[in-house]
This record gives structure tokens, sequence and C-alpha cells, in this order.
């Protein structure tokens, strides 16, 4: 609890820091806003030229998309920025510092660093949301309401998980950032649409290797009530925050194993 407390308040503080120089706080926050506006707009150009994507329609494409898109930017407004320059602190030897302080290394890390473009994700998310889920037929009972909170909370661990285990192969590699990039935006670019859509090779490896489907494909065939043609059981619809856990426990793991290996550069 007293972790958390320390968080928010390295949190506001960050905030109030950047707040100060508000041109570039906004343009921050305009400039992912409208990137993935764009990619809303492509989505849509696409549906212009065919009615559906494997029997899956509009809407239902961005609903899939918003998901992905919402939960990765909560994900990155803590994780991305700490785990994407670690390999930079270990090789100037500023990761050291780190290690001497009275509280958990890892917490220390996230504290350091955020990225408040990511606020962007979370504003269009929002946004999103409020406009397709007038188009879709999805009954929002009170169960719904907490599942789809539970399944956002999965979503969140499994791209904060992928984010901490490609960022702590910076123990390991001179440079890790090339990971970061193939796992965390070129893996995740697949999710964009519905995971049927690909050949069993690509379905496997998302569902079992670099498990995204279970961001959004999964729970997305819930929602939707859908019965698509995956390759799999009608029971991963549920396994969403099942694997968020167990794939956060992996994370940690991994944290450790790299933390334990960690040699001071001396510097």
């Amino acid at each position: 609890m007293s972790n958390i407390k320390l968080y928010l308040l390295f949190f506001k503080t960050y905030l109030k820091v950047k707040s100060e120089y508000r041109f570039s706080f906004f343009m921050d926050l305009f400039s992912q806003f409208s990137t993935f506006a764009i990619t809303y707009l492509s989505i849509w150009i696409l549906f212009g030229r065919f009615k559906d994507i494997n029997g899956w329609n509009f809407y239902e494409v961005v609903f899939l998309y918003n998901i992905n898109l919402f939960s990765y930017g909560l994900a990155g407004l803590f994780f991305f920025n700490p785990l994407r320059f670690l390999e930079e602190m270990i090789h100037s030897g500023e990761f050291d510092c780190l290690m001497h302080k009275p509280m958990s290394v890892f917490m220390h890390l996230i504290c350091r660093r955020f990225n408040q473009s990511y606020l962007g994700y979370l504003i269009l998310g929002i946004i999103v949301f409020r406009f397709c889920m007038d188009k879709l037929n999805i009954i929002w009972t009170v169960a719904n309401v907490i599942w789809f909170i539970i399944v956002m909370a999965g979503a969140f661990l499994i791209q904060a998980s992928i984010i901490i285990i490609s960022g702590t192969t910076g123990f390991w590699l001179t440079r890790s950032a090339s990971v970061t990039e193939t796992i965390v935006h070129r893996f995740r670019s697949f999710i964009t649409y519905p995971v049927s859509i690909y050949n069993t090779f690509v379905q496997i490896l998302l569902t079992f290797v670099i498990p995204y489907a279970f961001v959004n494909y999964y729970p997305g065939i819930y929602f939707l009530d859908r019965e698509d043609s995956s390759l799999f059981s009608p029971y991963f619809q549920y396994l969403t925050p099942v694997v968020g856990i167990v794939l956060m426990i992996l994370a940690m793991g991994f944290w450790r194993i790299g933390m334990n290996r960690y040699q001071s550069t001396g510097s």
C-alpha cells in the first residue's frame, strides 16, 4: 500500500512538472491522439471496399481494436518508458543508483519515467468506446459490465507483462530496442483485426507464445456473442484475466532473473 501511495505521489509530481510546459504537454497528447485516429480512419476506408472481414463488420473490428488500444495505452503510460530506456540506464551505470534506494528497484524504475502521451490513447479509447457501443448489440447487464472491467484488467496485465519481458532483455542484449519494437509493436499490430483471419501458425503464435489474442479477440467473441472460426476452444473467451495474471507472474520472475545476473558497469 505504501508503494502505491508513493507511486501516485511520483505520478502527481510528474504531471505537475509536465503541465508547466503546457504546449509541449498537449502536443504530446494530440500527436498520439491523431496518429491512432488515422488508424481508425484506415479501418473505415478498408471497410468502404469490403463489406466485412471474415464475417466481422466495421464496428466489431473497431471494438476489438479499441480494447487493444485502451489496454496498451494504460500499460504504456506506466511501463513503456521505464522498460524502453532500461538498456540505456544499464550502459550508462545509472541503473546502479536505483539499487541503493530504500524501495523496490522495479518500483523505483517505473516511478522515474512516465509517458504522458499515452493519455491520448486513453482519451481516444473512451471516445471510440462510446461511439461503437451504440452500434453493437451488446446487452450491458450488471454481470457484463463487471466482466468487461475484469477483462480490461486482464488485457492491461497482458500488455504490461509483454512490455516488461521485452524490456528486461536489456540485461542480456546490447541493444534491446529492436526486441521491444518487434514484440510490442509488430506483433501487437496483428490484433488490429480478428485473429481468425490468419493462418494456423499465426493463430498459435498469438495464442500460446505471445498471447495477444487474449487481449481483445477471445473476449470480443464473448461480448459480441459470435461463433467465430477460431482453431481453439470456445472456453478461451473466459481466460483473459487468468492469462494476464499468469503472464505478469512470469514477467516479474523474468525480471528477477535479469536482476540476479546484473553486474554493475563500475562507472
